[in-house]
């Protein structure tokens, strides 16, 4: 009879532990948040003094709380490819005590509607959110200093992001392809967006720039048709090659000064561009920098400017006038090539190279004066409709003499 006794208390007590362990763990998540989903759905590990998520197995929720504790021990992890493809989640919750999301961690939720990370949340993983084609609104906490690669590229349906003070990297393609992106706030203390970033983001109109950021990658913006108007910041050392390619109706830039490199094809097919001032220190402007800028009337070239590269302003179809510096020393192969409404230009005293095509089908240029000391041009660097005006027995004469032009002397 004891023995009977005894084990029954055993069971209820049994009972009762096993209830106040099951009490507490859905107590231990955000009070926001309700009650916990149930531990079987997850598969946990450890990691260091915490949990980890390592897999959901619940391939057809809609909804899921993860737990702030397992076992008295806070979850502090997403692992890589925890929640991948789970096509019919919308709503996460996730606890304040997590710190890290893992890569690929909700890579194709394609219902996946919202999600407010915790704060102390420290990284976002490559390709977290990627292709969560219907997340509209991210909130990001504060105290985020990562997002890496493609973190939400694809992100379809995203239409705005103000990103937190702190971030100190953005990583290559982290919100490329974001189709409904239309406004983005770079926080203070970045200072570099990397390549891709925000590239494709075809409707991203407004842009704002930190203080101190001192690097814009290759192809960061390239392909966003909608932009407007940028206001670059003071301190900005580096535009990449393609930075703003393609960017249709981009109207205004404002270079800041000492920017000391303007990557080739930068503004490449920004047809609406109109005016351009580049900055004082510039040494070079690269290959195709301006290429199929249609709307592009005038350029103010910089002083201490030594090298203009190939196809740099290529068919530049409304560019009226070109005010070149002294100091330039190369206009390279087609720098100039179909800019149809250059009528006139003078080209500065210290001029060595004049490349092929530099100037070749500029149809309304009429005349060109050239320095006496142009040692190199092409046969094909001007077209015939243009009459060339060289300085009597200097060094220019001769190489246009050699190339096969008519000429007049000065």
């Amino acid at each position: 009879m004891k023995s009977q006794i005894v084990r029954r208390t055993v069971a209820t007590a049994a009972l009762i532990g096993f209830a106040l362990i099951l009490s507490a763990f859905c107590r231990e998540t955000s009070a926001q948040t309700g009650p916990a989903t149930s531990a079987s759905a997850f598969k946990f590990a450890a990691a260091g003094n915490g949990v980890c998520v390592e897999k959901f197995l619940d391939k057809t929720a809609t909804s899921v709380v993860v737990p702030a504790r397992v076992n008295g021990r806070p979850v502090v992890e997403i692992r890589d490819y925890a929640f991948q493809g789970c096509k019919a989640l919308k709503k996460v919750a996730l606890p304040a005590s997590l710190k890290t999301i893992g890569e690929e961690a909700f890579q194709g939720c394609l219902s996946l509607e919202s999600i407010e990370l915790p704060q102390g949340l420290a990284t976002v993983g490559k390709e977290a959110f990627q292709q969560c084609k219907s997340l509209k609104k991210v909130k990001f906490p504060q105290g985020l200093k990562k997002i890496e690669n493609r973190a939400f590229q694809g992100c379809a349906s995203l239409s705005e992001i103000e990103l937190p003070r702190g971030l100190t990297t953005l990583g290559p393609s982290a919100f490329a392809g974001c189709a409904s992106l239309s406004k983005v706030a770079l926080p203070q203390g970045l200072r570099e967006i990397e390549v891709y970033a925000f590239s494709g983001c075809k409707s991203l109109k407004e842009i704002v720039f930190p203080q101190g950021l001192q690097e814009i990658g290759p192809s960061v913006f390239s392909g966003c048709k909608s932009l407007k108007k940028i206001e670059l910041p003071q301190g900005l050392q580096k535009i990449g090659h393609e930075a703003f390619e393609d960017c249709e109706s981009l109207s205004e830039v404002a270079l800041p000064q000492g920017l000391a490199a303007l990557g080739s094809s930068a503004f490449s097919g920004c047809a609406s561009l109109s005016k351009v001032a580049l900055p004082q220190g510039l040494k070079k402007i690269e290959d195709y920098t301006f290429r199929n800028c249609k709307s592009l009337e005038e350029v103010e070239l910089p002083q201490g400017l030594q090298k203009i590269g190939g196809d740099a302003f290529e068919n530049c179809e409304s560019l009226t006038k070109v005010a070149f510096p002294q100091g330039l020393q190369e206009i390279e192969y087609g720098a100039f090539g179909g800019c149809h409404s250059l009528k006139g230009i003078e080209l500065p005293e210290g001029l060595l190279t004049i490349g092929g095509w530099a100037f070749k089908n500029c149809k309304s240029l009429k005349t060109a004066t050239l320095p006496g000391s142009v040692v190199e041009l092409d046969r094909h660097s001007f077209s015939e409709e243009t009459t060339l005006y060289v300085p009597t027995g200097s060094a220019t004469e001769t190489s246009v003499r050699d190339a096969g032009f008519s000429f007049e002397t000065l």
